[in-house]
C-alpha cells in the first residue's frame, strides 16, 4: 500500500472511530413537552490546538447521535467562529476538519469524544473545537561514502498508549527514491521511531561451496556485506533507538546513515520430497520493539535438501518452516552470531495446532465469529474464522503464552468460559508447549446490555471523563472491560456489556494512563460503584446514583 493510500485510509479510519462511539453509544436526553417546541443553538470557535489561533474556513460538522443520517455542516468565519441554529433538544457529535490538520471531534480522546447536549440550562454557545496541526517527517538515507541509498525500506514506528496499552508498533512504511530521500507527509504529534534498511549496491555474496569439476569464483570478502536495520542516530538495536517527537506543523528532517557490516550465511537442511516429508523454505523474522519484522535476506538451493541464506545481519531470529502434506510446521529461536551456522528443519520444535470448539451461552452462534491468540505485547498474531458448526483450528502456532480472544463482527462478544482437557480454566491465558496437542472448548456470551448514568463532582456534571466498567479479576478478563466518555451534561452510555459482576468508575485526565496494566485501576476502585449485570437483562441498566469523578 502506498503512503498516500495509507494516509488516506488512516484519515478516514479516524473519522469512523470518532463518529461511531458517539453515534452508537449515546441516547438523546428525554425531552419534556416545553422543550419539544423549543430550539437551541450550538456555537463556538475552531482553534489551533497548539497556538490557540482561530482557524478560518474549517469544516465543522454536526451529527445527530440518534439519527446518524441527520448531519449539517458549516465553514468557520475569519475569526474561527461557527454556529448551528434552530436545533432541537438532543445530543450531537461535533467534528472539525481543515487542510493540514488532523480530523477531530470535540474533546477527542482515543476513539471517544464528548457529545454536545442541547436543552434547557445547557451552555452550548461558547464551545472551543481544537484541531491539531499535522507534522511532516522527511529525510535522506546515505551510505558510508555519503552517497544516497536507493530503494531503502523506511519503517515508521509509533508509541501507542491508546486502549490502556503502552507499546511501540509499526505504523507505516515507504521507500527512498533515486536521490535517497523519503517522507511521511502527514503525521500527528506523537513519539516516533524510524528505521532504514537496504543492501549495498556493490555487495556480492559468495557462491556456494565448490562442486567437483566446477570452478569457484573468487569474491572479495569486503564485498560480502549488508546494511543492518539502522535507527535514527545510528542504533542498530530497537532498545537503543532514539525517539522522534515532532510538534504539530513541524517540518522535521531525519537523516539516517547506513554503515555496512559483514553478511552472515545460514545453511538450512530441508528434507526433499523423496522421503515423504516436505517443508517450506523457512521465514526468518526478528523482533523490533513490539513487532515482528521479516528478514530481507536472499537464498537458494545449493544442493538437494540444502538451502543457503545469505546477507543476514547478526542477531536473534525466529525461524518458521511451514509443513506440507502430513508434516507439521517447525519453529526455532536462533541466535545468529557466526558465519555458516547450520539448522536442520526436522530438528526444530514442531509448531502446534490448536483445535477450538465454540459454543454460545444462549441463542444462536453469531454469523461472523473469529478466534485469535494475543501475545504478551497485546498483539493479535492471527485470527481464524469459525465455521457454521462452531469449529476452527489455529494452525502453526509457536510455543509460548497467549490469551485467547474472540471477535463477532459488529456484535460485542467475549469468551466467558474456557475448558481444556475437561477442566475449566481460570482466565483466558493458555500455555502452548512444543509438540503438544491442544483442544479447547470456549463459550461466547454476547454483550446486549447498556449501562447508562451520569458523572458528577458534587452536584455539577463532569464532561470528558473516562468511564470504565471493570470486571472482577480484570487481569484475567480484560476483554470484558468497557469504556465511554462523559458528555457535556455528564451523561454516558457503556454498551456491549457481558453479564457479570463489575465496578464502575470515572477518571479525569486519565486518557493516557496504561489502565490495562495490572493494578493500575486498583487505587480508584474504593470510590467506584458495584454493579451486577444479570444474564436475563436484555436492554439498559440505569444507575440510580451519579458516579463521583476522581482525579488521576
Amino acid at each position: 500500500m502506498s503512503l498516500t493510500k495509507t494516509a488516506l485510509w488512516r484519515e478516514w479510519a479516524i473519522v469512523a472511530m470518532l463518529a461511531a462511539p458517539l453515534i452508537h453509544a449515546q441516547r438523546p436526553a428525554a425531552q419534556t413537552s416545553p422543550q419539544a417546541s423549543a430550539t437551541f443553538k450550538i456555537a463556538g470557535r475552531v482553534v489551533d490546538a497548539l497556538s490557540g489561533a482561530p482557524l478560518a474556513e474549517a469544516h465543522v460538522r454536526l451529527i445527530d447521535t440518534q439519527n446518524r443520517n441527520t448531519r449539517i455542516h458549516v465553514l468557520t468565519e475569519e475569526n474561527g467562529v461557527f454556529e448551528f441554529k434552530n436545533l432541537p433538544a438532543g445530543k450531537f457529535a461535533l467534528l472539525g476538519t481543515r487542510r493540514g490538520y488532523m480530523r477531530s471531534s470535540y474533546d477527542q480522546h482515543d476513539a471517544f469524544s464528548t457529545a454536545i447536549v442541547t436543552g434547557a440550562g445547557m451552555e452550548t454557545e461558547n464551545l472551543v473545537l481544537r484541531l491539531t496541526p499535522l507534522a511532516r517527517i522527511f529525510g535522506k538515507v546515505s551510505d558510508e561514502f555519503g552517497e544516497p541509498v536507493r530503494n531503502a525500506m523506511i519503517w515508521l514506528y509509533t508509541r501507542d498508549d491508546q486502549n490502556g496499552y503502552n507499546r511501540v508498533v509499526q505504523q507505516t512504511n515507504t521507500q527512498t527514491d533515486d536521490l535517497g530521500t523519503y517522507e511521511f507527509p502527514t503525521v500527528g504529534p506523537a513519539t516516533y521511531y524510524i528505521s532504514a534498511s537496504g543492501k549495498p549496491w556493490y555487495a556480492v555474496y559468495p557462491p556456494p561451496e565448490p562442486v567437483p569439476g566446477q570452478l569457484l569464483s573468487q569474491v572479495d570478502s569486503s564485498l560480502d556485506v549488508v546494511y543492518p536495520s539502522t535507527f535514527y542516530n545510528g542504533a542498530t538495536d530497537s532498545d537503543a533507538a532514539t525517539p522522534i517527537t515532532p510538534k504539530g506543523g513541524e517540518q522535521l528532517q531525519v537523516d539516517i546513515h547506513l554503515a555496512p557490516t559483514a553478511g552472515l550465511k545460514l545453511i538450512l537442511r530441508i528434507p526433499s520430497n523423496d522421503d515423504g516429508h516436505s517443508y517450506s523454505i523457512p521465514n526468518l523474522s526478528r523482533r523490533e520493539f513490539d513487532s515482528s519484522v521479516l528478514s530481507n535476506s536472499s537464498g537458494r538451493f545449493i544442493a538437494p535438501g540444502v538451502y543457503e541464506m545469505t546477507g543476514l545481519v547478526p542477531g536473534r531470529y525466529s525461524v518458521l518452516s511451514q509443513g506440507t502434506n502430513t508434516t507439521s510446521a517447525r519453529y526455532a529461536e536462533l541466535d545468529l552470531r557466526n558465519n555458516g551456522q547450520e539448522v536442520d528443519v526436522t530438528q526444530m520444535e514442531p509448531a502446534v495446532d490448536v483445535r477450538v470448539s465454540v459454543k454460545v451461552s444462549s441463542g444462536a452462534l453469531p454469523q461472523e465469529v473469529f478466534v485469535g491468540l494475543q501475545d504478551g505485547q497485546h498483539q493479535v498474531e492471527n485470527s481464524y474464522p469459525v465455521d457454521a458448526s462452531g469449529h476452527t483450528e489455529l494452525d502453526n502456532i509457536r510455543p509460548g503464552k497467549y490469551s485467547l480472544v474472540a471477535f463477532c463482527g459488529n456484535v460485542a462478544c467475549s469468551i466467558t468460559r474456557m475448558v481444556a482437557e475437561g477442566r475449566e480454566m481460570a482466565g483466558r491465558e493458555i500455555t502452548i508447549e512444543p509438540g503438544s496437542t491442544q483442544e479447547l472448548t470456549v463459550v461466547l456470551t454476547q454483550g446486549v446490555v447498556a449501562v447508562e448514568g451520569f458523572v458528577k463532582r458534587g452536584t455539577r456534571p463532569v464532561a470528558g471523563a473516562m468511564v470504565v466498567l471493570v470486571p472482577d479479576n480484570p487481569e484475567g478478563h480484560q476483554d470484558l472491560i468497557r469504556r465511554d466518555q462523559s458528555n457535556l451534561d455528564g451523561s454516558f452510555v457503556v454498551r456491549g456489556v457481558i453479564p457479570g459482576s463489575y465496578r464502575i468508575l470515572a477518571l479525569e485526565h486519565a486518557w493516557t494512563m496504561p489502565w490495562r496494566e495490572p493494578g493500575a485501576l486498583t487505587p480508584y476502585l474504593a470510590k467506584s460503584q458495584a454493579l451486577t449485570v444479570g444474564s436475563l437483562m436484555q436492554r439498559t441498566v440505569v444507575l440510580p446514583e451519579a458516579i463521583e469523578a476522581q482525579l488521576r
